[in-house]
């Protein structure tokens, strides 16, 4: 199974009345906190800039594009799936 480490950021078109913003990131957290009791999502941090983090997932392309489609059009994705050490050293020793 693939390994996928996302990185998000908040969508800047979306309004900056803070009320509306409070009341949608609680919303997309609480979808966060689901993914992660089903096991979809492994990993999960905001930086301290209130405006990007990132997830780490295990999956398919599929997977990914049906978890991720929860989150649009508020946050912003750039997915990279990502090689363990084995798989990497299996790549170099063939080198």
């Amino acid at each position: 199974m693939t390994k996928f480490h996302v990185e998000w950021k908040k969508n800047p078109l979306i309004p900056d009345d803070l009320a509306n913003r409070a009341k949608q990131h609680i919303s997309l957290l609480e979808t966060v906190k689901a993914d992660f009791k089903s096991g979809k999502l492994t990993d999960w941090g905001q930086y301290c800039n209130l405006n990007s983090g990132y997830l780490l997932m295990e999956g398919t392309e599929a997977d990914i594009l049906t978890t991720l489609m929860k989150w649009t059009p508020h946050i912003l994705f750039d997915v990279k799936p990502v090689a363990n050490i084995d798989q990497t050293l299996e790549v170099w020793r063939k080198a």
